[in-house]
Protein backbone atom coordinates (compact mmCIF):
# COMPACT_ATOMS: atom_id res chain seq x y z
CA UNK A 1 0.00 0.00 0.00
CA UNK A 2 1.87 3.12 -1.36
CA UNK A 3 -0.13 6.65 -1.16
CA UNK A 4 2.15 8.62 -3.37
CA UNK A 5 -0.07 11.73 -2.67
CA UNK A 6 0.82 11.66 1.54
CA UNK A 7 3.51 9.66 1.26
CA UNK A 8 2.37 6.76 3.67
CA UNK A 9 3.29 3.45 2.50
CA UNK A 10 2.72 -0.30 4.30
CA UNK A 11 5.57 -2.13 6.47
CA UNK A 12 5.76 -5.20 8.13
CA UNK A 13 1.75 -4.68 8.71
CA UNK A 14 1.48 -1.23 9.82
CA UNK A 15 0.81 2.17 7.60
CA UNK A 16 3.53 4.15 7.76
CA UNK A 17 4.85 7.86 7.42
CA UNK A 18 7.86 8.36 4.36
CA UNK A 19 9.87 10.24 7.29
CA UNK A 20 9.86 6.89 8.69
CA UNK A 21 11.68 5.01 6.56
CA UNK A 22 12.00 1.75 5.78
CA UNK A 23 15.86 1.66 6.16
CA UNK A 24 15.29 3.09 9.32
CA UNK A 25 13.20 0.80 10.35
CA UNK A 26 15.40 -2.18 9.43
CA UNK A 27 18.01 -0.79 10.60
CA UNK A 28 16.79 0.46 13.76
CA UNK A 29 15.91 -3.95 14.81
CA UNK A 30 20.02 -4.65 13.42
CA UNK A 31 20.74 -1.97 16.12
CA UNK A 32 22.10 -2.35 19.90
CA UNK A 33 21.56 1.12 21.57
CA UNK A 34 24.42 1.43 24.05
CA UNK A 35 24.01 1.64 27.77
CA UNK A 36 23.71 4.77 29.31
CA UNK A 37 20.73 5.68 26.32
CA UNK A 38 17.17 5.91 27.71
CA UNK A 39 14.50 5.20 25.53
CA UNK A 40 11.33 6.99 25.59
CA UNK A 41 8.93 4.60 23.68
CA UNK A 42 5.49 5.24 23.41
CA UNK A 43 2.51 4.86 20.63
CA UNK A 44 1.39 8.21 18.99
CA UNK A 45 -0.22 10.82 21.17
CA UNK A 46 -0.12 9.02 24.62
CA UNK A 47 2.26 11.83 26.00
CA UNK A 48 5.34 11.39 24.21
CA UNK A 49 6.20 15.08 25.24
CA UNK A 50 5.50 15.04 28.41
CA UNK A 51 7.57 11.70 29.25
CA UNK A 52 10.88 13.44 27.60
CA UNK A 53 10.53 16.27 29.22
CA UNK A 54 10.29 14.88 32.58
CA UNK A 55 13.55 12.44 31.50
CA UNK A 56 15.17 15.57 29.84
CA UNK A 57 14.85 17.40 32.98
CA UNK A 58 16.13 14.43 35.39
CA UNK A 59 18.81 13.26 33.42
CA UNK A 60 20.04 16.87 33.10
CA UNK A 61 19.23 18.48 36.42
CA UNK A 62 17.07 21.14 34.79
CA UNK A 63 18.53 23.82 36.11
CA UNK A 64 21.82 23.37 34.75
CA UNK A 65 20.77 22.19 31.61
CA UNK A 66 21.18 24.50 28.10
CA UNK A 67 18.45 25.93 27.02
CA UNK A 68 17.37 23.87 23.85
CA UNK A 69 14.08 23.32 22.15
CA UNK A 70 13.33 19.58 23.19
CA UNK A 71 13.40 18.39 20.03
CA UNK A 72 17.28 19.16 19.94
CA UNK A 73 17.87 17.28 22.93
CA UNK A 74 16.14 13.86 21.79
CA UNK A 75 16.68 11.81 19.21
CA UNK A 76 13.29 10.12 17.28
CA UNK A 77 15.07 7.49 16.41
CA UNK A 78 13.21 6.18 13.33
CA UNK A 79 12.89 9.80 11.81
CA UNK A 80 14.78 10.61 8.62
CA UNK A 81 13.71 13.48 7.32
CA UNK A 82 14.82 13.91 3.25
CA UNK A 83 17.78 15.52 2.40
CA UNK A 84 18.93 15.68 6.39
CA UNK A 85 20.87 13.42 8.39
CA UNK A 86 18.85 10.63 9.72
CA UNK A 87 18.20 10.39 13.62
CA UNK A 88 19.86 7.06 13.75
CA UNK A 89 22.90 8.60 12.44
CA UNK A 90 22.95 11.47 14.30
CA UNK A 91 22.58 8.47 17.61
CA UNK A 92 26.10 6.81 16.01
CA UNK A 93 28.21 10.11 15.41
CA UNK A 94 27.24 11.75 18.65
CA UNK A 95 28.43 10.94 22.25
CA UNK A 96 26.66 8.93 25.11
CA UNK A 97 24.18 9.18 26.74
CA UNK A 98 21.25 9.61 24.70
CA UNK A 99 17.61 10.33 25.22
CA UNK A 100 15.54 8.76 22.48
CA UNK A 101 11.82 9.20 21.61
CA UNK A 102 10.41 6.31 19.86
CA UNK A 103 6.72 4.96 18.49
CA UNK A 104 7.85 1.53 17.71
CA UNK A 105 7.60 -1.50 19.75
CA UNK A 106 9.26 -4.21 21.82
CA UNK A 107 10.04 -5.73 18.25
CA UNK A 108 11.91 -3.03 17.10
CA UNK A 109 14.41 -3.67 20.20
CA UNK A 110 14.94 -6.80 20.23
CA UNK A 111 18.86 -6.44 19.72
CA UNK A 112 18.87 -4.05 22.35
CA UNK A 113 16.81 -5.90 24.76
CA UNK A 114 18.79 -8.93 24.34
CA UNK A 115 22.38 -7.61 24.47
CA UNK A 116 22.08 -4.29 26.57
CA UNK A 117 21.00 -2.70 29.47
CA UNK A 118 19.52 0.30 27.92
CA UNK A 119 16.74 1.73 30.02
CA UNK A 120 13.65 1.88 28.51
CA UNK A 121 10.23 4.23 29.61
CA UNK A 122 7.42 2.82 28.61
CA UNK A 123 4.04 4.99 28.24
CA UNK A 124 0.62 3.68 28.43
CA UNK A 125 -2.28 6.23 28.02
CA UNK A 126 -6.52 5.40 28.04
CA UNK A 127 -6.78 4.21 24.16
CA UNK A 128 -9.72 6.90 24.92
CA UNK A 129 -7.88 9.67 25.45
CA UNK A 130 -4.97 8.50 23.00
CA UNK A 131 -7.91 7.75 20.37
CA UNK A 132 -9.64 10.92 21.11
CA UNK A 133 -5.46 13.25 20.93
CA UNK A 134 -4.66 11.30 17.60
CA UNK A 135 -8.09 11.64 16.02
CA UNK A 136 -7.49 15.32 16.44
CA UNK A 137 -3.53 14.90 15.50
CA UNK A 138 -4.71 13.03 12.00
CA UNK A 139 -7.18 16.02 11.20
CA UNK A 140 -4.29 18.94 11.27
CA UNK A 141 -1.89 16.91 9.94
CA UNK A 142 -1.68 17.46 6.26
CA UNK A 143 1.04 14.63 5.53
CA UNK A 144 -1.79 12.30 6.47
CA UNK A 145 -4.45 13.60 4.42
CA UNK A 146 -7.39 13.00 6.42
CA UNK A 147 -10.78 15.08 6.14
CA UNK A 148 -12.84 12.00 7.54
CA UNK A 149 -15.34 11.76 10.30
CA UNK A 150 -14.66 9.83 13.77
CA UNK A 151 -16.22 7.31 12.46
CA UNK A 152 -13.84 6.97 9.07
CA UNK A 153 -11.21 7.37 12.11
CA UNK A 154 -12.08 4.95 14.10
CA UNK A 155 -12.56 2.22 11.54
CA UNK A 156 -9.56 3.06 10.13
CA UNK A 157 -8.01 2.60 14.00
CA UNK A 158 -10.47 -0.98 14.01
CA UNK A 159 -8.67 -2.40 10.76
CA UNK A 160 -4.90 -1.31 11.74
CA UNK A 161 -4.70 1.71 8.76
CA UNK A 162 -3.26 4.50 11.34
CA UNK A 163 0.53 5.72 11.51
CA UNK A 164 2.49 3.11 13.19
CA UNK A 165 -0.43 0.18 13.55
CA UNK A 166 -2.26 -1.63 16.09
CA UNK A 167 -2.00 0.37 19.43
CA UNK A 168 -2.48 -2.71 21.05
CA UNK A 169 0.14 -5.01 19.71
CA UNK A 170 1.92 -2.74 20.60
CA UNK A 171 1.14 -2.17 24.30
CA UNK A 172 0.99 -5.18 24.64
CA UNK A 173 4.20 -6.32 23.43
CA UNK A 174 5.35 -3.76 25.71
CA UNK A 175 3.44 -5.37 28.94
CA UNK A 176 4.79 -8.79 28.53
CA UNK A 177 8.03 -7.66 28.66
CA UNK A 178 7.58 -5.85 32.64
Amino acid sequence: MADQETNLYEYDGMVMSSIFPASSLNRMKQTAFHDEDIIVSTFPKCGTTWVLEIVSNIVNEAEKQEKKNLVERYLFIETHYPGKESHLDRWASSPDPHLIKSHMGPDYFQKTLAERKTKFVIVFRNPKDMLTSYFHFYKMNKIFNFNGTWDDYFTMFKENKLVHGDYFKVQLGWWKLR
